[in-house]
C-alpha cells in the first residue's frame, strides 16, 4: 500500500487542509506524491469575494468555501 500526505496550514494559522492520495499501485508511489505536490502549487487561501468573476460564469470552487 502506497500512501500520500499533503498537508497546509493557512498564513494565519486559523485552518490546515490535509490530502491523502492512497493506492495499492506501490509502484507508482512517487507519481502521487508528485501530483499532490502539484496540487500544492495550485491551492490560495483567498477570499473567493475578492476574486473578480466574468460575466455568465459559475463561481469556481475554492477551498476557503469548505473551510467558511
Amino acid at each position: 500500500m502506497s500512501q500520500a500526505r499533503l498537508v497546509l496550514a493557512h498564513t494565519a494559522g486559523s485552518h490546515v487542509v490535509i490530502a491523502d492520495l492512497t493506492s495499492a499501485a506501490t509502484q507508482h508511489a512517487d507519481a502521487y506524491a508528485d501530483i499532490l505536490e502539484g496540487i500544492a502549487h495550485t491551492i490560495a487561501f483567498t477570499d473567493p469575494a475578492s476574486v473578480p468573476q466574468a460575466k455568465n460564469s459559475s463561481p469556481t470552487s475554492r477551498i476557503l468555501d469548505v473551510l467558511s
